[in-house]
């Protein structure tokens, strides 16, 4: 890879499509080629968005740092997806509880994914191999 890239986004979900648009462009000229991308984005989206919506407490304006080598780092709550309730994948989806399944995709597709808490931050990393 040529460079990593940090993007700054704030915890308001629109900020979602700026990521995209910043991860598309450095894949393009990483030549990371687009089911590699498909997945990244899928991935982030999915980390980004659970970040945004349940780690703020307060209405206030927070900073997501995203790595695109990886790393997404927040000042929210102290929330480890791993100790997550296991998603229920064997109900029919009208009985199944909202939540869960997608921390159960991100876990799936990535190749390795850690969680730190330290100094009053989170910070996820994952790698995905590019096979």
């Amino acid at each position: 890879m040529k460079n990593s890239k940090s993007i700054f986004l704030k915890n308001n979900i629109e900020e979602l499509e700026l990521f995209s648009n910043e991860l598309d462009e450095f894949c393009k000229i990483n030549l990371v080629n687009s089911k590699i991308f498909a997945t990244i984005n899928l991935i982030a989206d999915e980390l980004i968005s659970n970040i945004i919506f349940y780690s703020f407490e307060d209405k206030k304006e927070h900073i997501i740092s995203v790595s695109i080598h990886a790393d997404i780092i927040s000042d929210g709550k102290d929330f480890d997806p791993r100790n997550a309730k296991p998603a229920d994948i064997e109900s029919g989806l009208d009985k199944r509880e909202i939540g869960g399944l997608g921390i159960h995709l991100v876990l799936k597709m990535v190749d390795f994914f850690d969680y730190e808490r330290k100094n009053g931050k989170s910070t996820i990393t994952i790698k995905k191999k590019s096979k």
